[in-house]
């Protein structure tokens, strides 16, 4: 259970960090009044905010998957931390990604309905990874 947890936190960050990519490429190519949106704050800071809680996630995932692994020859390490943190893992994982995919829409304009700028807010965010509850 707990490495499944752990590929789950990889999965999530691997979306979260997708959709950011995309809204950093539409600020950085939509020109509004002669200048990219990129270039606001309104677009940056939300944008850099779910940047930093993405890489607090990894840091979190990688710790809970180094703990697994060394649990195997340390039998100091038990198997309730283990699992505290990679519940604690899945969980930033998964709020972390919803959040990045939820402002790279934002940046976005809210065009979440034309396929030319798909970003990963699916269900499998939504249902999958936040909650925990496959659809």
């Amino acid at each position: 259970m707990n490495a499944e947890r752990c590929l789950l936190a990889g999965e999530a960050l691997g979306l979260g960090y997708a959709a950011l990519t995309r809204a950093a490429k539409y600020a950085r190519e939509r020109v509004v009044f002669g200048r990219p949106i990129g270039q606001n704050q309104g677009i940056q800071h939300p944008l850099a905010s779910a940047y930093m809680h993405l890489e607090a996630a990894k840091l979190a995932t990688y710790h809970a998957a180094r703990l697994y692994d060394r649990s195997a020859e340390d039998k100091s390490i038990t198997q309730h931390a283990i699992g505290v943190a990679c519940n604690s893992a899945k969980y930033l994982a998964a709020e972390a990604a919803f959040t990045a995919c939820e402002r790279a829409v934002l940046a976005h304009g809210g065009k979440l309905c034309l396929p030319q700028l798909l970003v990963p807010t699916t269900d499998r965010i939504r249902y999958g990874l936040r909650t925990g509850i496959s659809r």
